[in-house]
């Protein structure tokens, strides 16, 4: 019964904070600085910590609140690829053509080449 349990309170745990990195968000606007790129909320305050979609497109934001660029490990353990405006990439290839990313912006794990066998192009 406890391992039941703890079992069930770890699955828990791990689903909240998949859910806590993707944040939806509207209201606020882009500043920059010398550090980079941040998104001052209405309020006063910065996203931060994660995944957030503003006005459709999706981006990442460190711990002290800056958008990143290139290449990022989200929370779930799955790698992404931000664009240098910082918009994740969807259903399209990474910028040197060699990875796919899928509807979710999700690097699968494969890479695109050509067949050693033919000039076939496609994910090996």
């Amino acid at each position: 019964m406890k391992k039941h349990f703890l079992r069930n309170l770890l699955l828990m745990v791990v689903m909240l904070s998949i859910k806590m990195s993707f944040v939806s968000f509207a209201g606020g606007s882009w500043v920059q600085d010398g550090n980079g790129w941040f998104y001052s909320t209405d309020g006063g305050g910065y996203l931060s910590n994660g995944f957030c979609e503003i006005n459709g497109e999706w981006y990442y934001f460190n711990t002290d609140g800056y958008m990143y660029t290139g290449w990022v490990q989200g929370g779930d353990g799955r790698w992404y690829f931000m664009s240098s405006s910082g918009a994740m990439l969807r259903n399209t290839t990474s910028p040197d053509g060699k990875y796919w990313l899928d509807a979710n912006g999700i690097w699968d794990g494969r890479t695109l080449g050509v067949s050693d066998t033919s000039s076939t192009r496609g994910l090996f």
